[in-house]
């Protein structure tokens, strides 16, 4: 009875275009405990994929365009956790992903498709799935900080800066993310400097129109004094009058 449900499992997959792995009834969950010893050569990736299915309980939904050939060689015995981890690594060098669903299943599909339908940050396994975060800059320039993060990106990788609320949004490996989110901290930075300058031979209200015209120009050539989209420029002089500064 067991076998033949399997095969109506299996054939509705198959009119839908989609395998279907899932683990074998029989298993118990001492079994999906055990380690388990990979070793590999140049075999069928869905091969491979129901292979882990048996091994981790774990259900796949494979995309008809995941195909191909792999090999994975390991010198020890895997815990469930770590064949997992072996498995999503597997997937993402041979340019596949695996894509968590609500239900807890997985969706393998080619990786330019799990770029666009990114999870987000945080939610289940992310190392080896595209995930997608969305950072608020407070002081940088988001199209400065875009630009210096693309060479970071992996080939699918994105990031995509909104000027208007001068704020990121990336997607990439989560395993990339912690990285991208450092480089984010360091650059996302205040920087400007208060200095306070005695004047003896023009007053402070003049010369703080005169530097402040001066700091603009030199932004709108070199962006030492940038302006951001929807906000007040950023240089600023104030001038007092006792003392003369």
């Amino acid at each position: 009875m067991i076998h033949l449900k399997r095969r109506v499992r299996a054939l509705a997959a198959g009119l839908a275009g989609v395998a279907l792995f899932t683990p074998a009834e029989a298993q118990t969950n001492a079994q999906a405990d055990q380690a388990s010893a990979v070793t590999l050569r140049e075999v069928d990736i869905r091969a491979f994929i129901e292979d882990v299915s048996n091994a981790t309980g774990r259900t796949f939904i494979v995309d008809p365009r995941v195909s191909g050939r792999v090999t994975v060689v390991s010198q020890q015995s895997l815990s469930q956790r770590e064949l997992m981890d072996v498995f999503m690594s597997t997937l993402r060098v041979n340019g596949f992903a695996a894509v968590p669903t609500a239900n807890g299943a997985y969706r393998i599909v080619p990786g330019d498709v799990a770029a666009r339908e990114p999870a987000t940050s945080g939610n289940g396994p992310t190392d080896n799935t595209y995930v997608s975060q969305v950072f608020s800059l407070r002081f940088a320039d988001a199209e400065s900080v875009a630009a210096a993060l693309r060479p970071m990106l992996s080939e699918r990788g994105q990031v995509t800066a909104n000027r208007r609320g001068n704020s990121l949004v990336v997607v990439e490996f989560g395993s990339t993310m912690g990285r991208l989110r450092d480089v984010i901290g360091r650059l996302d930075r205040d920087t400007s400097e208060l200095r306070s300058i005695q004047l003896r031979n023009t007053s402070a209200a003049e010369m703080s129109r005169v530097a402040l015209s001066a700091a603009t120009a030199i932004g709108e050539e070199g962006r030492a004094c940038p302006r951001r989209a929807g906000d007040e420029q950023q240089c600023a002089g104030v001038a007092g009058r006792r003392p003369n500064a």
